[in-house]
């Protein structure tokens, strides 16, 4: 497994927020015909600083990979907590998972990240290829809110 690091800034750097709600977003266009990834490849794309709520991902593959391509994103607790098993062989669009619904006796939902999860501690957001790409063009997107306590001027 190879670890392509696309993060742009140093990990814990507090990103650009918002000054009205003190809303984080950060987008980046992965384009693997410029890096190439293996068989459960990770290309790291988000440094998360303490104190965030990432509340969703949205993702666009752009350019199909012309063969066989799933894709996951999620960070160092769960891999594909936001994103499991979207298709990279297909121009198409999604956003995080909600709840997965586990039809058993009874059914249960399942825990997942797509309501947001709190970043306690820095964190880092990651694209992990299935497959092995070399022509996908994949754009993706994290929001959130800053969480940490204000203090008053």
């Amino acid at each position: 497994m190879a670890t392509t690091d696309l993060r742009r800034g140093t990990v814990g750097s507090r990103p650009a927020f918002s000054t009205v709600n003190r809303s984080w977003s950060e987008s980046m266009v992965v384009d693997f015909s410029n890096n190439n990834s293996t068989i459960a490849g990770v290309t790291q794309l988000f440094n998360v600083p303490a104190g965030v709520r990432v509340e969703g991902i949205i993702w666009e593959v752009i350019t199909a990979e012309g063969a066989t391509l799933t894709f996951d994103i999620g960070d160092a607790t769960d891999t594909d907590g936001y994103v499991d098993g979207a298709n990279g062989n297909t121009a198409g669009s999604g956003t995080s998972q909600f709840q997965i619904l586990t039809e058993a006796a009874p059914p249960t939902m399942g825990v997942v990240y797509g309501n947001g999860v709190f970043y306690a501690a820095n964190g880092v957001i990651s694209i992990i290829t299935v497959n092995a790409a070399a022509t996908a063009v994949i754009s993706v997107t994290a929001y959130g809110v800053d969480g940490t306590p204000q203090t008053e001027a």
